[in-house]
């Protein structure tokens, strides 16, 4: 597996950004078949259809507000071979402060992996640092519960099997209270870089 860092609209990286959006979609459909009420958003956030159209969706984003371009943040992929599996972004929240962890998704056949801690997150805290933010918020809907409880058991535990205790999101700490970010009221996770 190869991660990748997107720092500007390359039209490169278009055809792989939109296969893995279809891919996600499709998956998306199968696990809200299986009446998962929760993956409604996720699935407008990764879709390909009408993205053109769809403000919430990671091409849309990516695209037509270039919220990962021009200085205002970065979107890491990972390749398993010649397609993308992963991805995740950071962009800018205000002069000190970033939002990581936007967009994330991951293939089904590439979850329970870690890749988010191991892979994604790292080079959004390398790219917060080199740009001279202060810190990374990880921010998670209120529909998202089984994401909250994971970050939430990752920052609290002492010891976690198959998590190294290394690991980056264990240095993160929850607010104590909902946080409303852009419009939605929010779990927060921080990390002062």
């Amino acid at each position: 597996m190869k991660t990748e860092i997107i720092t500007d609209n390359y039209l490169r990286d278009f055809f792989d950004i939109r296969d893995f959006c279809k891919q996600a979609e499709i998956e998306n459909e199968y696990d809200m078949s299986k009446k998962n009420k929760n993956l409604c958003q996720t699935t407008l956030n990764m879709s390909a259809s009408d993205w053109t159209s769809n403000s919430n969706s990671l091409m849309y984003r990516l695209y037509n507000k270039r919220d990962f371009s021009d200085g205002r943040g970065a979107l890491i992929v990972i390749y398993d071979q010649d397609k993308i599996v992963a991805s995740s972004g950071v962009s800018k929240l205000d002069d000190t402060t970033v939002l990581g962890g936007r967009r994330t998704f991951m293939l089904r056949s590439h979850r329970s992996k870690n890749l988010f801690a191991d892979e994604l997150l790292p080079p959004q805290i390398e790219w917060a640092k080199e740009n001279g933010f202060k810190r990374i918020l990880l921010a998670v809907n209120q529909y998202n519960d089984s994401v909250y409880r994971l970050l939430r058991r990752m920052t609290k535990s002492k010891s976690l099997l198959g998590i190294n205790t290394n690991n980056i999101v264990r240095k993160f700490k929850e607010m104590p209270d909902l946080m409303e970010i852009k419009g939605v009221q929010q779990y927060v996770f921080y990390y002062d870089i």
